[in-house]
């Protein structure tokens, strides 16, 4: 189904009516990923989850004027491949104390399963999830086990399916979220459930999610647009690295152009879908038309849509981070979609010293916590 289409069967299925008073969530407008704490940790050496965040962080986050946070977390910090099935409590107290911190602290939680069994966004060519009933089993069963863990906490946690879906196609996905959605709803029938797309959760993939037609369902999407703006220098990503050698480490500046685009595209083929962005400066107006989805979306179906993840890696000038972050937060305000910044601690996109958790630019902090 291409964009077009989608919209006019969401337009025509929802009544007016009915789409300006859909149930939202209070609490969910400007937040924090804690990102590779008890996710993604796999690299680190000899990772200290007591150490690296501590109930202090959470005050400090309600302190910027935040009020929520999104907590990723790998199944397997608390699940053995070699023994499905059984789940480790001292590893699962993390989320409990993190939860509880979190609502002393008047802070809502999103709960992000961010590797299910059988599935990572980072193995591609070897996730199984989609094709094994097996490993559905088992990521069905986490959700039943959340459910019922967290069955007598209030509105203030929400469950995230799954983090970055790829690899699978729009019916694999859309029919696994429903049955995921039925597990945990027939343990916990008002708890607030945080659905995205393929395609790492593109926003140009937001016309491929199924609409439910359940209540207290929440849409979300990552926006990391421009990516050589967003992910200059990312050891992980190919294209910003080529790009960088390329030029000598040139720096990309937002708002702006991006430096010898038209050289780069003539020296590496692989990159030809960029031609489209030579000359074209990114600012507001550029991003505004790039969201366009997402303000699509909204006005199609009257769903509660959030943007999960939204951040520029260190490695960008602050001045580039701050009007990024600040353009990000004004369109997304307009069209009343909450979101969080990635990341509280994360070593590459970092709002807080690792060692100190003292902030690394406080204009930045101010600027990602307007609601």
């Amino acid at each position: 189904m291409n964009r077009r289409t989608f919209l006019a069967s969401c337009a025509a299925a929802i009544p007016a009516a009915q789409a300006a008073s859909a149930e939202t969530p209070s609490r969910l407008k400007a937040g924090v990923n804690l990102g590779t704490w008890i996710s993604q940790y796999q690299s680190r050496k000899n990772p200290d989850f007591d150490a690296r965040v501590q109930e202090r962080d959470l005050a400090q986050i309600a302190s910027w004027g935040m009020d929520h946070v999104r907590l990723p977390i790998d199944y397997d910090f608390f699940e053995d491949d070699a023994k499905p099935g059984v789940y480790r409590e001292e590893r699962l107290a993390y989320a409990d104390r993190t939860i509880a911190w979190a609502k002393k602290n008047g802070l809502a939680l999103i709960l992000d399963l961010h590797r299910a069994p059988g599935y990572f966004f980072g193995d591609l060519g070897k996730n199984r999830l989609f094709s094994e009933s097996a490993m559905q089993d088992r990521y069905l069963a986490i959700w039943s086990m959340f459910a019922k863990r967290y069955r007598a906490e209030g509105d203030g946690l929400a469950f995230e399916l799954l983090n970055e879906v790829v690899e699978a196609t729009p019916d694999q996905w859309n029919g696994l979220v429903a049955r995921a959605v039925d597990a945990i709803r027939a343990v916990d029938p008002k708890r607030w459930i945080v659905v995205g797309g393929i395609h790492y959760n593109a926003i140009d993939a937001l016309d491929k999610i199924r609409i439910l037609d359940k209540p207290r369902i929440i849409y979300t999407f990552h926006y990391y647009h421009p990516m050589l703006v967003t992910h200059q220098k990312a050891g992980w990503v190919k294209q910003s690295m080529d790009y960088d050698k390329f030029t000598g480490g040139q720096r990309v500046d937002y708002p702006g152009a991006t430096p010898r685009l038209a050289e780069f595209c003539d020296a590496y083929p692989a990159y030809q879908g960029l031609r489209s962005q030579i000359g074209v400066k990114y600012d507001r107006d550029w991003m505004r038309a790039d969201m366009k989805p997402a303000a699509d979306f909204v006005k199609a179906t009257g769903k509660p849509l959030y943007c999960g993840e939204y951040g520029v890696i260190r490695h960008a000038s602050i001045e580039s981070r701050r009007k990024w972050h600040e353009d990000v937060g004004a369109i997304l305000g307009d069209l009343g979609v909450g979101r969080a910044a990635w990341s509280y601690k994360d070593g590459s996109f970092l709002f807080v010293e690792a060692d100190s958790s003292r902030p690394v630019d406080m204009e930045l902090v101010r600027i990602a916590s307007r609601k």
